[in-house]
């Protein structure tokens, strides 16, 4: 499979099946993302992988507590009931959570740190520049992570909802304060087909 066919097949999966993925799969993927361009060559990634079934139910459940708080205000203005609410994101999330592992990907501030600002942590995020470029390095790597899990036959998303619901990923993995949470990665065997919209390159072309 050339890169543009693994560009070209990814899909957004939201169901998964329950089947086991191979933990060598998982490195794989993680590989993947350790070779992304980073800015300074700073490589500022960190991962967590979760495959304990009781810890990832433990985490869906706080995860949906974040994200009732977080959308109950904006819920009630349109007269979305909290009950609602609850059962909605409920149903969303469990198709996602059958994923049998997740990857939590970190940016590493220390890391940073050492590069940019000499060692001062706060300096760096206080430095919106450097920040973001760092933050930067991490879309590059999951990128590179989302086309590799495509390219060996499983099931990957962007999950972003746990970082904007502000779900207490580090404390409930017991973290240093300097590992700041980017994003989650579901992996698995998909339980669905999702049809992607076709392009045309032309259309994307800025005329002169």
């Amino acid at each position: 499979m050339s890169i543009l066919e693994a560009i070209k097949n990814r899909r957004s999966i939201r169901k998964y099946k329950s089947e086991e993925v191979d933990l060598d799969m998982v490195y794989q993927i993680i590989e993947a993302g350790i070779w992304a361009p980073s800015s300074g060559n700073t490589m500022p990634f960190k991962f967590l992988i979760l495959n304990d079934l009781e810890k990832k139910r433990e985490f869906f459940s706080i995860l949906l507590e974040s994200i009732v708080r977080w959308k109950k205000n904006s819920a009630q203005k349109k007269g979305i009931s909290i009950t609602d609410l609850y059962e909605n994101y409920k149903k969303y999330l469990a198709g996602i959570e059958k994923a049998p592992v997740f990857i939590f990907i970190f940016l590493d501030i220390e890391i940073g740190a050492k590069k940019f600002t000499n060692g001062n942590t706060d300096q760096l995020t206080n430095n919106n520049y450097l920040h973001n470029s760092l933050r930067d390095s991490l879309f590059l790597c999951v990128e590179n992570m989302l086309l590799e899990a495509s390219a060996i036959g499983l099931g990957s998303l962007y999950f972003e909802i746990p970082r904007a619901a502000k779900t207490p990923v580090n404390s409930f993995f017991n973290l240093r304060k300097s590992l700041e949470f980017f994003i989650c990665l579901p992996i698995g065997f998909p339980d669905e087909k999702p049809i992607g919209k076709e392009r045309i390159l032309h259309e994307f072309l800025v005329e002169r």
